[in-house]
């Protein structure tokens, strides 16, 4: 099972797939950094 997460900005979708382990940074158009984390931090 991959990990996915949708992105929406002015009506427009983007679907990323997260990798199996660490971590997800996504920087907004203003500036601000969201980290996502995915829920499995080591290779398995």
């Amino acid at each position: 099972m991959q990990n996915k997460i949708t992105l929406s900005h002015d009506g427009k979708d983007k679907t990323i797939t997260l990798p199996d382990y660490g971590e997800v940074k996504i920087v907004c158009h203003d500036g601000k950094v969201k980290t996502v984390e995915t829920t499995v931090k080591e290779k398995i």
